[in-house]
């Protein structure tokens, strides 16, 4: 994720967005202690067509 944070900053990009399952406390719990923030939003989906 470092990585992923360092080139980012290199190209310029100002927010990164990660979705977390609501479940997996413990990938939450990593992405809040490296400066995510909860943004209290909620993620919707409707699936149109099938493969």
């Amino acid at each position: 994720m470092g990585l992923a944070i360092a080139a980012a900053r290199e190209v310029g990009i100002r927010v990164l967005l990660l979705e977390v399952e609501a479940h997996n406390e413990r990938a939450y719990s990593l992405y809040r202690k490296m400066g995510f923030a909860d943004t209290k939003r909620r993620l919707l989906r409707q699936v149109i067509a099938e493969d």
